[in-house]
């Protein structure tokens, strides 16, 4: 379940006690090794570290056959989330959103046309070819439908075969006539099917054309929301769903329609912060608040990270281009430990926030890529003065959580409905129970740039770790 307890939202684990997910993602073993074996080393690492959960890019057929393994023999499982992708095969499974030159959003950050049927009969399949491997499990915590999709202009992209037809029906029912389209827009076309060959687009962001097809623009992305939630609980009725894990280089175009995402239990954000400043700074924290108002839904952080120039990974001699993460690099792994730690709590003090999973398991060290986003450096061994921040903080929050004794059941979360109390569920339902814990940040001096004395101030500075009203200091 989620609840929220006051104003403090808090994910409910199976045994209804409140829960703030700590997860990275669980890198899949090697070809010939043990998988349960190798799930097993993954997963003693990340509990030592004060991690909980394992976050929606692991290995979801090695770590589901470790849970229910584990289950079996009666020892402790490890949550885990998912991430579907449902974008995936956009442009050869299913149409992809088209724009009046033919370009698709296709590719790692695509769009699909939601309204071809194509595209519901694929996510479908896919979804219960991977419920099957979690079905009535309490550790499965939920689905993320997809990550970092591209809504830049999506009013534009409406000319797909499926799309275009349910703009017709659209402009159809809203005008009725061609004439009344005519005289709204100061256009001249002959019928409606006219407008597929035409293709009309607004030559700037006002106007008759522009606010009708930004109008469509909602109705397209709704479609999109429509068609995941049922194609989802269409074979798991007892997990959570939560959407698109949004990014922040999007915000301006899909902040139009983020209040549509308040159909998902938990609304999702990629947000990695910009290291200038102690925490996360004003901005970011005001973009998670917007987001959280707009859909009325808690929020979960599922990608984040801070990387150090001294890993070596962002040198000019090396083969793989500088990677976009460069800018937000601080100098030293002293400071990326003290930020990370710092980022930590900022997330936690945010009482709509449910959850921060740290993006990655191990940096990137390629000749495609190479980049210092990991827990472990590229051939496995850990950050150590990152990793002991880290787990000082994860273990005051853990400790804080402990602390909540008392079985917590949210209205929502029982029988009625056929909803399981057994499994992580939302609920609606506002509860108020005292002595929850609310983290509240630290006010501190800003500073320049990004390896300002400031960090190395907040280093000897006790970090507030409070959720619910108490203060706990590490």
């Amino acid at each position: 379940c989620v609840g929220r307890f006051g104003q403090t939202w808090w994910l409910i684990d199976p045994d209804g006690r409140p829960f703030y997910s700590l997860a990275t993602d669980g890198p899949a073993a090697s070809p010939g090794e043990d998988r349960i074996a190798h799930c097993d080393r993954v997963v003693g690492q990340l509990r030592t570290w004060g991690l909980n959960s394992l976050a929606g890019w692991s290995n979801l057929w090695h770590y589901s056959r470790y849970n229910t393994a584990r289950a079996g023999e009666g020892k402790p499982t490890m949550p885990l989330f998912y991430c579907l992708n449902f974008h995936l095969g956009a442009g050869e499974q299913f149409d992809a959103l088209t724009d009046r030159d033919g370009h698709q959003k296709s590719g790692e950050h695509g769009f699909p046309d939601p309204f071809d049927p194509r595209f519901r009969a694929v996510i479908a399949q896919r979804v219960r070819q991977r419920v099957e491997l979690v079905t009535e499990q309490p550790w499965f915590a939920g689905w993320f439908v997809d990550n970092e999709m591209d809504f830049d202009q999506l009013y534009r992209y409406v000319w797909s075969p499926h799309c275009a037809e349910a703009l017709l029906a659209h402009l159809k029912r809203k005008y009725a006539t061609i004439s009344a389209l005519n005289a709204r827009w100061g256009t001249h076309f002959e019928g409606f099917e006219a407008l597929t060959r035409e293709k009309p687009e607004p030559e700037s962001q006002a106007g008759p054309l522009y606010e009708d097809l930004l109008e469509f623009e909602r109705v397209l992305v709704g479609e999109y929301v429509q068609v995941s939630i049922e194609s989802i609980r269409a074979y798991d009725q007892n997990h959570l769903i939560c959407s698109n894990r949004y990014m922040m280089s999007g915000l301006p175009h899909w902040m139009r329609t983020i209040d549509l995402a308040g159909a998902y239990d938990v609304v999702a954000v990629n947000l990695y912060p910009m290291n200038r400043t102690p925490g996360l700074g004003d901005s970011a924290v005001t973009v998670l608040r917007t987001v959280h108002q707009r859909t009325g839904r808690p929020l979960l952080i599922t990608e984040w990270s801070v990387p150090a120039l001294d890993s070596g990974l962002y040198e000019m001699n090396r083969q793989a281009p500088l990677d976009w993460s460069w800018p937000r690099a601080v100098a030293t792994q002293d400071l990326r430990a003290a930020q990370a730690a710092r980022v930590t709590a900022d997330y936690f003090n945010l009482p709509f926030v449910v959850g921060s999973h740290w993006f990655t398991w191990r940096d990137f060290d390629s000749d495609e890529r190479q980049a210092n986003r990991g827990l472990v450096r590229a051939d496995g061994r850990p950050w150590p003065t990152l990793t002991r921040a880290l787990t000082e903080v994860h273990t005051r929050i853990g400790e804080d959580m402990r602390a909540k004794s008392a079985r917590i059941l949210p209205v929502g979360c029982g029988a009625e409905g056929g909803i399981r109390t057994t499994f992580f569920r939302l609920t609606i339902q506002r509860l108020t129970l005292t002595g929850m814990v609310a983290l509240r940040p630290r006010d501190g001096p800003r500073v320049e740039d990004r390896v300002g004395r400031v960090l190395e101030w907040l280093r000897a500075r006790p970090l507030p770790v409070v959720r619910g009203g108490a203060t706990v200091r590490r």
